[in-house]
């Protein structure tokens, strides 16, 4: 038996999920063993079968107690912790679980295991500095006890707690040390690596760190491919398509998130099931799919995706509802500056659009105040975009704060932000060189076309209506409507109610309502009048 434990274990180590799996399953044919039911529960988690290996762990763990194995039951109590907490958003199983772990280690000699126990705590705490706390208490514990892979894994929680606290320099810093120990080998454990590379890659997505994230994701990216880990190559293929969106790459990261969700195996764990939907989410709100978005964010956790619901709450109009969501969310992560410059992003433009002007320059100050302390460059492009479209809403010069912003968005290069920050430069033009306003925004309305940026191609359209520049049909909708969409707009041309329209194509009203929605801000039309005006040119 104990050579097939060896057996297994040495297989979980090479990453060989299969022959652990076999080697484990026969030890438990013969009767139940701690380690088996350990070895088999990670063997299983690295497949993507995570319930059932929380099951088996659970087993382990009580096996561990009536052996009077405190610390292999303590360990397990740990990891069934974090997976109720991970995957199932259970934070009171958590609790417990860990208070079931310090109840064990309370006798125990000092060791690394409760080291492990202070970072399990400390990595989910509400506010960045206890986070920051904890895991400088652990990396203490391992570099005393020589435990590589809590040191390893402290550093990268340190990491990024530092880049939360707005100390973005030190924190990847620290970032960058534990992943070059993971790439290298130091870290034994594969969890280890799991979670640093997790780390690392969500932080840089957070701070808009496009460079350090795309380099990341490739070293990443091989090292689960090395070690056959779906769990880690979903993280690595999300992420991968996060820096697509940013860089313009849109039908690359569509396919992405289809190829990831495709071979998702088993329903992902919590945390990358909300992260995924928003991401998605966002990109359909981009992209003008504003029914496909709400479906996606119908059953999401509010908290984990705030910034995509605010964002499609804006989509449709609905501005006060957006800023009511954002500034609950930012209650909840109070010191956390990386969250919170995003969303502080979003509140503006809700407050503004929801006339709250002042609102919307206490938001953009807030902003600023960030931007200037942690130095990043996405940060301080994101603030002068704020304070530009808080100066433009009341009436003031917003031009220079547009193109500081443009040319920070350029260096990073963020198309679709940079298009943002030139039309932000057109509206700002209106009153002193239309002209000029008119060529900005006929040039940034063919960025959009090019991005598939549907929302922002109607903006694009609609200022240059108010210009005075007619809309060009013929090649607006080349590639941006679909099939069924076209069938929408031919009858909606003929004056068809959504009811009569859905009669005739087999659908229901509200689902041609829907189609009608997403047709209008595709094509820039203000209503349905627009959209027969529009046919009949096109088709003349």
């Amino acid at each position: 038996m104990g050579t097939e434990i060896a057996r297994g274990q040495a297989a979980l180590d090479a990453g060989d999920w299969v022959t652990a799996r076999d080697a484990f399953e026969g030890v438990l044919a013969k009767g139940e063993d701690a380690d088996a039911l350990d070895g088999l529960s990670q063997a299983l988690w690295w497949t993507g079968e995570w319930v059932r290996s929380r099951e088996l762990r659970e087993k382990a763990f009580a096996l561990h107690r009536a052996n009077a194995k405190k610390v292999e039951a303590a360990r397990a109590a740990m990891w069934i912790a974090n997976e109720y907490l991970v995957a199932v958003g259970n934070r009171a199983a958590w609790n417990g679980w860990l208070e079931r772990a310090a109840g064990l280690l309370k006798d125990v000699e000092p060791c690394a295991d409760h080291g492990w126990l202070v970072i399990t705590r400390g990595r989910r705490a509400a506010e960045p500095s206890e986070s920051e706390r904890a895991c400088s208490e652990a990396l203490e514990i391992a570099r005393k006890h020589g435990d590589v892979d809590l040191e390893v894994f402290a550093l990268s929680q340190l990491g990024r707690a530092l880049v939360a606290l707005g100390r973005a320099d030190e924190g990847f810093a620290r970032l960058d040390e534990a992943m070059v120990a993971v790439t290298a080998g130091e870290a034994r454990s594969l969890f280890t690596v799991c979670d640093t590379c997790c780390n690392m890659l969500t932080t840089c997505e957070s701070a808009a760190e496009i460079e350090r994230l795309t380099q990341w994701c490739r070293a990443t990216d091989d090292v689960s491919k090395r070690f056959r880990g779906g769990t880690l190559y979903a993280v690595c293929r999300f992420s991968y398509a996060s820096v697509l969106i940013a860089l313009g790459r849109w039908e690359e990261a569509d396919k992405e998130f289809r190829d990831g969700i495709a071979g998702g195996g088993q329903t992902y764990p919590s945390f990358l099931t909300n992260h995924v939907l928003s991401k998605l989410a966002e990109l359909r709100i981009l992209q003008g799919r504003i029914d496909e978005a709400e479906e996606l964010l119908k059953e999401a956790d509010e908290s984990a995706a705030a910034r995509a619901i605010a964002s499609l709450r804006l989509a449709k109009g609905e501005p006060a509802a957006a800023a009511r969501l954002i500034e609950r969310r930012l209650s909840q992560i109070q010191s956390d500056v990386v969250q919170s410059a995003a969303l502080l992003a979003i509140l503006v433009v809700a407050r503004i659009e929801s006339n709250d002007h002042d609102g919307a320059a206490t938001a953009a100050a807030r902003l600023e105040e960030i931007a200037s302390s942690t130095n990043r460059s996405a940060t301080i492009a994101a603030s002068k975009m704020a304070l530009g479209l808080v100066a433009l809403a009341k009436g003031g010069d917003a031009w220079a704060l547009f193109d500081e912003a443009r040319e920070r968005w350029a260096a990073l290069e963020m198309p679709l932000h940079v298009a943002q920050a030139r039309l932000a430069i057109a509206r700002s033009l209106v009153a002193s060189d239309p002209d000029e306003a008119r060529d900005i925004a006929r040039a940034v309305r063919s960025d959009f076309e090019k991005l598939g940026a549907a929302r922002d191609v109607a903006a694009a359209s609609e200022l240059l209506r108010d210009l005075g520049v007619a809309a060009s049909p013929g090649k607006r909708t080349a590639g941006i409507l679909s099939a069924r969409e076209e069938e929408v707009l031919t009858h909606l041309a003929t004056g068809l109610s959504n009811a009569e329209i859905g009669a005739r194509l087999f659908i229901s009203p509200k689902t041609v309502e829907h189609h009608v929605g997403r047709i209008l801000a595709k094509l820039g039309l203000k209503n349905r009048a627009a959209a027969t005006a529009y046919v009949l040119k096109r088709d003349a």
